[in-house]
């Protein structure tokens, strides 16, 4: 990362751990997510996150990054 700037690897390898970290959510219970998010960034940031909630703004931050990678994709080709 270069001034700030995620270059497409980096953005795709972000999106790709965002997609891993939905699909295993989506699978837990709520309880099971109330251990799980001590670990997960998302719980860090906000420890009274909710699973369903968490489970938004993971599919936000992938459709962000898909936008985000689009808008590389234009300006390069």
């Amino acid at each position: 990362m270069a001034d700030g700037i995620l270059s497409l690897q980096e953005l795709e390898r972000s999106r790709r751990q965002h997609i891993r970290e939905l699909k295993l959510i989506e699978r837990m219970t709520d309880e099971q997510f109330e251990i799980f998010k001590k670990n997960f960034s998302l719980g860090v940031c906000d420890p009274k996150i909710r699973r369903r909630e968490a489970i938004e703004v993971l599919k936000s931050m992938i459709l962000t990054n898909l936008s985000l990678q689009r808008q590389k994709e234009t300006q390069s080709g």
